[in-house]
């Protein structure tokens, strides 16, 4: 997965204003399987963590994003079969697709 981000770096959209907290760039979200890389953030390590409040603070953080993460595609995996394999379409036609998934649960999710 590595090699893959590194090679498709430029794909990346450019780093955008974060209100309150300047520009900031895309990152995927990682676990500790992963080494960390430019475009790639992991929780930091237990020592680490229980050695600097600041850092534990982040991994809490860090955790629940990517809880959110796998949650929200957990939904959109169950309820269109799409995404449990790989999308072999156009960038275009991937990011629509994408899109009114997410539409169509965010409207079943708030119908309820």
């Amino acid at each position: 997965m590595r090699t893959f981000i590194e090679n498709h770096l430029t794909d990346f959209p450019s780093p955008a204003s974060l209100e309150g907290f300047g520009v900031v760039s895309y990152h995927i979200l990682a676990d500790q399987g992963f080494a960390q890389a430019v475009h790639m953030q992991r929780p930091f390590n237990r020592l680490q963590a229980e050695s600097d409040s600041g850092i534990a603070h982040f991994n809490k953080c860090f955790s629940s994003a990517r809880r959110v993460v796998e949650s929200l595609f957990g939904i959109l995996a169950s309820r269109f079969r799409l995404f449990l394999r790989p999308i072999h379409a156009t960038q275009e036609h991937a990011k629509m697709l994408i899109l009114t998934a997410m539409v169509s649960v965010n409207h079943i999710l708030m119908e309820r």
